[in-house]
Parts: C-alpha cells; structure tokens; sequence
C-alpha cells in the first residue's frame, strides 16, 4: 500500500520538475544551507545518519558531500523495504549557517529504484523568493544498466539542484488603458455607434419620472381614505 502511495507523496513535495536554475538575475542568492541526512530503514520506527551535504553557494550551485558509509546490514534492510513494499524514508535538518536558523524537512522515496539506480540521488532544494528553504524532495538519479545488491557503493552519492520560485503572468495593464483611452476618444469624436436600447441609454432619467408618477398616483388614495 505504501508503494502505491508514493507517487502522491512525491508529487506533494515537488509540483515541478527538478531543474537547474539560473540565478544571474536574482537576487540575494548567495545563501549556504547544512542539510544533515537522516534515513529510515524500518519504515519510520526508527532514523540513521546518513551524511551532511553542504550548499556553499546557490548562485554558483557549488555543494560539497560528506556520507556515511552503510553497512551490509543496512543494505539489506534497503532491500526489504523494496520486497515488502514500504517506503524510504527521510528526515533532513536544513540550517543557514549566516542566520544559525534551522529547518526540518521531510520526503520519501522508492527504496527499488535508489538500489537499481545504484544509490545515486538528486537532494532538490525549493526556494522561496527570499531564497529561504521551503521543502525539499529526494528523486532517485537515472543510470544506466540496473544495479545489483552486490554491486553497490558504500554509501549514496548525492547531487543538488536548486528549484527557485517563478513569478506568473503579469496582466498587461497598459495595452487595456490604452484601449480604454481609444475608445473613448472614438466616442468623443463619434466615429463608434452607441448600439445600446434606448432604456439602457436614458434609464437614468425614466427612473425619476416612473418614481414620481408612482408617488402622485398613491397620495390621492392616501387622502381618500383619510376623509
């Protein structure tokens, strides 16, 4: 059940795909994040260490590794969470180093997929536009070739990328004034044609009329009774 839910997961954590981004034209992007990593092998009953990544800066995306080697134990819990189905987990620590504030973040990922990849992911960091950390989400990097237990690293080897939010649509508030503007100097000038009826034309002057007659019509009734 797990495996089948996490797609949703994953899509809760990341509404876009992971790119690259360019930060050319942004500004204060020069921030430093320390994510300590921690995994789950039994299902979230339990985290382990599994290394620090270190963002030395978002502006040139430069980061630098530092894992925790796994055991052949730990590998073979890997594999159990992928022969029953479960879901791996992990628990991630963000701290500004400039700022000393801290952040804890939270995604999964198919156990199946990080052993056929090798142990290879991308740590994708989704950035406000403070360039402060929102979420972060962890999708097993393609490799060629399928991987065997036997075969694998010691320990994960981790790339980052960096998803800064993007500004939308912008209404284009200055072609509709200037339409405005055009047709109400076509009217002034008359070359448009008012194609309104005649009670949308002058309804502002029927009103007061029917208003009045409605008013002198009910006084004599009033006064009739009154005698």
């Amino acid at each position: 059940m797990l495996l089948i839910m996490w797609p949703v997961f994953l899509f809760l954590s990341i509404l876009t795909p992971p790119i690259w981004a360019d930060f050319e034209d942004t500004p204060s992007t020069d921030g430093q994040f320390n994510l300590e990593v921690e995994h789950s092998l039994d299902a979230g009953q339990s985290f382990q260490d599994r290394g620090l990544l270190t963002v030395h800066s978002i502006r040139s995306k430069s980061f630098s590794s530092d894992p925790t080697d796994l055991t052949s134990e730990q590998k073979a819990q890997l594999k159990t969470l992928c022969d029953q189905g479960d879901l791996y987990l992990l628990r991630i620590k963000a701290t500004n180093p400039a700022t000393s504030q801290s952040s804890l973040h939270r995604s999964v990922a198919d156990p199946c997929l990080m052993i056929a990849n090798a142990f290879q992911d991308t740590f994708t960091l989704h950035l406000d536009w403070k360039s402060q950390l929102v979420s972060l989400s962890v999708m097993p990097t393609p490799t060629p070739g399928q991987a065997s237990l036997g075969s694998l690293r010691d320990h994960f080897q981790t790339k980052v990328a960096v998803q800064l939010m993007e500004a939308g649509p912008q209404p284009d508030t200055s072609a509709f004034i200037q339409k405005v503007e055009q047709e109400k100097l076509a009217q002034q000038r008359g070359e448009t044609k008012d194609n309104r009826s005649f009670l949308a034309k002058y309804w502002m002057y029927i009103v007061p009329v029917v208003l009045m007659l409605a008013m002198s019509s009910a006084n004599p009734e009033g006064q009739g009774g009154g005698r």
